[in-house]
């Protein structure tokens, strides 16, 4: 089963703007959230999710680095159905701070295009720490392809709700909500692309909405965490639930 083409281009564009939120352990004040809470990076961690349609499998993998004070997060997308064809790989370089997660390269696998190799010369904010119901933050990419030319691509991001997330794999409360603009430009290309991630709390990512609107759920998870972050979840339930009452 081959997936059509457009659908391939706009998971390439998705990940270019840097569609997927990376955090790590913080300490947390009055105002501010845990944001390890929100997506372990522990070194094995892993996610399964399904997309709605029933077509294709997507994994989401943490893994060690060379440099060992960066760490990779794999993003493999495979048909469901034999022969199980991979229709998308990536990995991504990255490297935790004090204010920040920052990215220092990006590679993409495609069949359509080939193998991508995206460095950052100066190293880009990919999250900002710690994370707040309201935030806002942006990632800007360029990346030079065939027929298509430099694409110049901005990733605005926003903390908007807190909800719960029903998905084959459970039920989570306290999800962060967090819509994605994806601004593309090119001397071919101009286009507006929106997204939609909820992460819970001590788990990660339940549930991907693309700019294709094919939506990835959780069906099952290997996740390790940090027993001072899962100690400050009873602190993190209070603080959302004053927040929701304001």
């Amino acid at each position: 089963m081959q997936l059509d083409s457009r659908r391939s281009l706009i998971r390439l564009i998705n990940f270019l703007v840097i569609g997927i939120l990376l955090v790590v352990e913080i300490g947390v004040d009055s105002n501010l959230l845990l944001a390890e809470d929100y997506y372990p990076d522990n070194i094995g961690n892993e996610w399964v999710f399904l997309s709605t349609d029933g077509l294709e499998e997507r994994i989401l993998r943490i893994q060690s680095n060379a440099e060992k004070s960066y760490r990779k997060l794999i993003d493999q997308t495979r048909e469901v159905s034999p022969p199980q064809e991979e229709t998308g790989y990536s990995r991504f370089v990255i490297q935790s701070g004090i204010n920040s997660i920052k990215i220092i390269k990006a590679t993409f696998t495609f069949g359509l295009v080939g193998e991508i190799d995206l460095p950052y010369t100066t190293p880009q904010v990919f999250l900002p720490i710690p994370i707040q119901l309201g935030a806002e933050w942006s990632v800007k990419g360029s990346v030079k392809l065939p027929l298509l030319g430099q694409i110049q691509a901005e990733n605005r991001q926003k903390v908007v709700a807190v909800e719960t997330v029903s998905v084959p794999a459970g039920k989570f409360e306290d999800c962060l909500k967090i819509t994605q603009n994806n601004a593309l430009k090119s001397p071919v290309l101009g286009m507006e692309l929106t997204g939609t991630m909820w992460l819970a709390p001590d788990l990660g990512p339940v549930k991907l909405i693309n700019s294709g609107d094919i939506v990835f759920e959780l069906i099952r998870h290997n996740i390790k965490t940090d027993t001072t972050a899962v100690s400050q979840k009873t602190k993190l339930s209070t603080k959302w639930a004053r927040i929701r009452n304001e």
